[in-house]
């Protein structure tokens, strides 16, 4: 009888069900205050809330969709190959939009959390497919415990990038004339 490979992500589960709630919350959130903020977005300096608020959205349901992937019962080289793909992709948006709003960004805590901790993110995901892929045959079973800490830093830049975005437009309540 063959034996069936544990899953090293099995611990976790419950940590990734408390990080996807957490990402999914966040992005109702988003979308409530994008809601309010309706009459801004839609003024002249709405492009530049978009800029914000799209990157913030999208590494939040990075997480949510990672979470739901951990949660799914598939194989752990599929597994492997799509946190592989998104540490990639991931990446490339962070690069992207550090080119389109690093300029914007006034202060090193914005530059942080917006750019470099989303990139450093998703560099760990990466990082964590190649040692999941792996399978420990290395050595190395770091996996699970790299996946954990892309995901918790990308909501954390989520949840520190969503309060910068609502602070924005409370302190704008009425738009830009």
């Amino acid at each position: 009888m063959p034996t069936m490979a544990i899953d090293p992500l099995l611990p976790w589960h419950e940590f990734y069900g408390l990080l996807g709630a957490g990402a999914a919350t966040l992005i109702g959130a988003m979308f409530v205050v994008a809601s309010l903020a309706s009459r801004f977005l839609a003024s002249k300096r709405g492009d530049l809330s978009r800029m914000f608020i799209t990157p913030t959205v999208t590494h939040l349901s990075s997480v949510l969709f990672a979470c739901a992937l951990v949660e799914a019962p598939v194989p752990m080289e599929l597994r492997s190959a799509v946190f592989g793909l998104g540490g990639i992709a991931g990446m490339g948006y962070g690069v992207h939009v550090a080119m389109r709003i690093g300029r914007r960004l006034d202060n090193h805590g914005d530059r942080i959390w917006y750019v470099a901790g989303p990139v450093l993110g998703y560099g760990l995901m990466l990082a964590s497919a190649l040692t999941l892929g792996m399978g420990g045959k290395a050595g190395i079973d770091a996996g699970p415990d790299l996946l954990a800490a892309s995901l918790a830093l990308l909501l954390l830049a989520g949840v520190r990038n969503a309060w910068d975005i609502i602070l924005f437009f409370v302190a704008h309540p009425g738009g830009v004339r």
